[in-house]
């Protein structure tokens, strides 16, 4: 059976929260070299909103 189409945009926008959970921050700080204060900052930003993503993916298969 067919996923639903719910369930495709659950997984992607989790899809997505992990690249931005995982790669994108390390992207980031190895791209910076000295790792600043505001290279981390930026991070940690990116990283939360990985977090989100993967929230909202949760919560919208959990919605039927």
């Amino acid at each position: 059976m067919a996923k639903k189409r719910y369930e495709l945009w659950a997984e992607a926008l989790r899809d997505i929260g992990i690249l931005f959970f995982v790669f994108a921050p390390l992207d980031t700080l190895l791209r910076a070299g000295h790792g600043t204060a505001v290279d981390w900052i930026v991070a940690a930003g990116i990283a939360i909103i990985g977090l989100l993503l993967i929230e909202v993916g949760i919560w919208v298969e959990r919605e039927k």
